[in-house]
């Protein structure tokens, strides 16, 4: 008895072409989709991750007896802990001092050995060294102990100054970075100034957009203000700067946008300086700049290659099958 072998209906194979292409579709969504999550978490990460990597305890004055905790990054962006490469941390990663001209301000710093071995630190300014200095270019700390240094600042204009106190011990590295915002005269405004949300972590080439607040204090006529723009990083160079002249009399807010704004990865500081009748202010606001990764991109590309050879791969498959299965159905 010769037992035929049913073959599968045409029903029943244009389903499974048609499950067949649905979930190879899907896949590339899914890895596409997946992928561009990974991409702006590494963005939104990649301003805090580099906090927890090195490498002593600072505190400002006066000290408190709180235990040291990671820093929050900027732009409200979520914490997140790097695995540490060393047992210190700094905190905090950003001291911001008002000044007048001609006046001496201090500061005190308190460094806490918290690892298990003694420690030799190395210190310097860079970017901030034409108005402050530190007492002590070195710090000798035994484990579980701490010892302190004083940064003095004393401007002989005005302006924004933006640059950092280095801390070294070995190959490791930490900084605190420093903004001074020296100022004099009579204040005739509350300034602020906003960065986009999209630009807290920029983009190299894209325009570089923020918003400026001037809210009026008490009562004056007409008043001329020069409004000088500038993009700062953190070892005493101007990168970018535009400058502008308004007849103001009452609060004011606008938009303000640098056109393909290109910079180099790192911390920039955005300066407002507002010069006018007896008076100068300042405003700034940090940002980031970030680059895309080249391995994510090729990432990208990789995943993108497998599924595409994937789904050729099935559409050469069945071609075959009809080519050859009929065939032999006819025979």
């Amino acid at each position: 008895m010769i037992v035929e072998k049913k073959e599968p209906s045409d029903n029943f194979k244009r389903i499974v072409l048609v499950a067949i292409i649905i979930i190879s579709i899907l896949n590339i969504v899914a890895n596409f989709v997946l992928y561009q999550g990974f991409i702006g978490f590494s963005k939104s990460v990649s301003g805090s991750a580099s906090q927890a990597e090195i490498s002593f305890f600072v505190e400002t004055a006066p000290p408190t007896s709180a235990a040291p905790t990671a820093p929050a990054p900027s732009g409200g962006a979520a914490p997140y802990l790097a695995p540490p490469i060393s047992n210190f941390i700094i905190v905090p990663d950003l001291l911001e001092i008002s000044a007048i001209p001609e006046q001496e301000k201090k500061k005190i710093f308190k460094v806490k050995n918290i690892g298990q071995t003694d420690l030799e630190i190395d210190l310097s300014l860079q970017g901030i060294s034409d108005i402050s200095s530190l007492d002590t270019d070195k710090l000798i700390i035994n484990k579980g102990e701490e010892d302190s240094f004083v940064l003095t600042i004393n401007p002989s204009k005005e302006g924004i100054y933006a640059g950092k106190i280095m801390l070294k011990s070995g190959e490791l590295e930490k900084e605190v970075q420093v903004i001074v915002g020296v100022k004099k005269g009579k204040k005739i405004f509350d300034p602020d100034v906003i960065i986009s949300e999209e630009d807290e972590f920029f983009t190299s080439g894209n325009d570089f957009n923020f918003f400026i607040s001037l809210e009026k204090i008490g009562t004056f006529e007409l008043m001329e203000v020069n409004l000088d723009y500038s993009i700062k990083d953190f070892k005493g160079n101007i990168l970018h700067s535009e400058s502008e002249i308004m007849e103001i009399n009452e609060a004011i807010s606008f938009n303000k946008e640098f056109k393909n704004l290109n910079l180099d990865e790192g911390d920039y500081l955005l300066a407002v300086e507002m010069s006018y009748l007896d008076g100068f202010d300042t405003v700034s606001a940090r940002f980031s700049v970030i680059e895309e990764e080249k391995d994510e991109i090729m990432r990208l590309i990789f995943i993108f290659s497998i599924s595409i050879l994937a789904l050729l791969a099935i559409i050469i498959s069945i071609v075959k099958y009809k080519k050859f299965g009929g065939s032999s159905k006819n025979k």
